[in-house]
């Protein structure tokens, strides 16, 4: 599901000043691993994903590591 926005919104132009803007979105994606998991603890590791998705290029998904 994530790849598929990143593959929609990479097809979409945005015409700004009369000049057209490419538009690129990163997703980190966090998975609940173990009941004892909390929403913060999910929010924080798709937050780490997103900022690895950003520094290897943009425009990607990455999934967050195992713990």
């Amino acid at each position: 599901m994530a790849q598929r926005i990143v593959d929609k919104v990479s097809e979409l132009r945005l015409a700004v000043a009369d000049k057209e803007v490419n538009i690129t979105v990163s997703i980190g994606v966090s998975c609940l691993e173990t009941p004892t998991q909390t929403f913060d603890d999910l929010l924080d590791q798709a937050d780490k994903a997103l900022y690895q998705a950003k520094s290897k290029g943009r425009n990607r998904v990455v999934l967050a590591q195992a713990n």
